[in-house]
C-alpha cells in the first residue's frame, strides 16, 4: 500500500506571524490559482482514496480532486494540524508578551508541552501514528490524504523513527507531496518532494 501526504497550498495570512494550527484559514489567491494545476497533479497518482481534513485549506483541494476523479472523498477531523488552543489566530508577539512564561515553556518544550486548551505535538503524533495504523488496514493500493505540514512531520517521524525534536530538520514546503509504503506492516519512506520554487 501507498500512503501520499500532500500538505495544502498557500494560505491567506502569514503564518509565521501567527498561531495558525486548527484555525480555519483560507486559501490565498495564489493558492486559488494554482488549484487546478495542483489538482492535475495529485490526481496523476491514481489514488484509489481520498482523504482530507475537515479543514478548508485542505478541503477546498480534496474536493477539487474528487471532482476531477470521481472518487469519494471522506474529509476527518483527525487529519487537522496541531491544536494550539488558547493561543489560535493569535499574534506570536502578542502571545510573547501577554503569555511569556507558557509561550516560552512550550518553545523549549514543544514536544510535550501543552498550550492552553490544545494538544502537544507528542499528542499529535499519536494522533497520526493512530490514523497510519487505521489506512493499512484497508484494502485500497493508493490512499491520498490532504493535510498540513505538522501531520506530515509526525507521520515521517514515525515511519522513520525519528526523534520527534528533529523533526522540524524536516522542510515541508506548501503543496510538497510525501509518499510512504506500508508492506507486510513495516513502514518505510519512498518520497519526499517539495514543489520548485
Amino acid at each position: 500500500m501507498e500512503i501520499f501526504l500532500a500538505r495544502h497550498l498557500e494560505v491567506d495570512i502569514d503564518v509565521s506571524r501567527f498561531c495558525i494550527g486548527q484555525t480555519d484559514v483560507l486559501l490565498s489567491r495564489k493558492a486559488k490559482s494554482r488549484l487546478a494545476q495542483f489538482s492535475e497533479e495529485l490526481k496523476s497518482l491514481h489514488p484509489e482514496a481520498l482523504i482530507s481534513s475537515d479543514l478548508v485549506r485542505c478541503k477546498d483541494i480534496a474536493e477539487k480532486v474528487a471532482e476531477d476523479t470521481g472518487i469519494f472523498l471522506k474529509t476527518d477531523p483527525l487529519w487537522r494540524e496541531v491544536n494550539f488552543g488558547e493561543w489560535e489566530n493569535r499574534a506570536w508577539n502578542d502571545l510573547w508578551q501577554s503569555d511569556h512564561d507558557r509561550v516560552d515553556h512550550w518553545m523549549q518544550n514543544f514536544v510535550s508541552a501543552v498550550p492552553p486548551g490544545g494538544e502537544s505535538y507528542m499528542m499529535l503524533f499519536q494522533r497520526i501514528h493512530a490514523q497510519l495504523d487505521r489506512l493499512a488496514d484497508r484494502t485500497e493500493k493508493r490512499i491520498l490524504v490532504v493535510t498540513h505540514a505538522g501531520v506530515i512531520r509526525s507521520a515521517i517521524s514515525f515511519v522513520l523513527g525519528m526523534p520527534l525534536e528533529r523533526s522540524f530538520s524536516l522542510e515541508i514546503k506548501f503543496g510538497c507531496l510525501t509518499g510512504l509504503r506500508c508492506e507486510d506492516g513495516r513502514w518505510s519512506l519512498f518520497s519526499l518532494r517539495n514543489p520548485l520554487e
